[in-house]
């Protein structure tokens, strides 16, 4: 299992998997989350509390070849060309993450500038009052003397 909300959609449907009886892996660089790193690690962390840690793999890891996998109602090539197909869809997802990390990442850098850019406006409202207050200041000594 892999998706692009590891927090909800993937999390969900490897326990529902869990619970059903059936085992299930979660191709964790394949997977990600619009809603930023920390969101998608929570997914894996209680992800891995409901399915056992040991339920993690890496796309790297997905060998066609894996055994267990052919089904006796299909033929050989069959099988081959399903395997491919899996393969190649467990390539998409993690250039899938791996887009949505970056736009994530430029979403908090995003994020960052328009708060830095705040501050900075609010910086610099706060100098003009304080100049504007103490050259009234000294107009008023002037005055006084």
């Amino acid at each position: 299992m892999c998706g692009i909300a590891t927090e909800s959609c993937v999390l969900k449907t490897a326990a529902d998997a869990f619970e059903r009886n059936l085992t299930p892996w979660v191709i964790e660089d394949a997977s990600a989350s619009h809603a930023g790193e920390v969101s998608h690690e929570a997914g894996l962390l209680v992800t891995a509390r409901f399915i056992g840690p040991r339920q993690f793999v890496r796309a790297a890891e997905i060998d066609p070849r894996y055994p267990g996998r052919e089904s006796q109602s299909r033929t050989g090539d069959e099988n081959g060309r399903m395997d491919a197909a899996l393969v190649a869809l467990t390539r998409a997802y993690q250039e899938a993450a791996t887009a949505v990390r970056g736009l994530s990442d430029a979403h908090q850098a995003s994020k960052g500038a328009a708060r830095l850019a705040e501050a900075l406006r609010e910086m610099s409202e706060s100098t003009v009052r304080i100049s504007f207050d103490s050259v009234a200041r000294v107009r008023d000594a002037d005055e006084r003397r």
